[in-house]
């Protein structure tokens, strides 16, 4: 399982995305190797990205959800809009693998 937070400079957790097996079942369909974030996301480690690289990851999962079923593609499209919802300086969005 991979937990996903907003996270202050400080690291101090300020919000936490509570579809965490929504990301799961997306990395499971294989996103594209050519992804310029999606592909960076260690389920087995920490992965995080600054305000500057929150446009892409969210375009690049809803372009990956765009081919899934429905029910993922709205849980994708949440986890989209969590990622778009805090882009102020030095917010970042951390991805903690198991």
């Amino acid at each position: 399982m991979i937990d996903i937070f907003g996270v202050d400079e400080a690291g101090s957790i300020r919000a936490t995305f509570p579809d965490c097996e929504a990301l799961h079942a997306l990395l499971d369909a294989r996103p594209s190797q050519d992804s310029c974030c999606l592909r960076f996301i260690d389920p087995y480690g920490d992965t995080t990205f600054n305000q500057l690289q929150l446009p892409v990851l969210a375009a690049e999962l809803r372009a990956a959800a765009a081919n899934g079923a429905p029910a993922l593609r709205a849980r994708i499209e949440a986890l989209a809009a969590f990622v778009e919802s805090d882009r102020e300086t030095q917010m970042y969005v951390k991805f903690v693998g198991d």
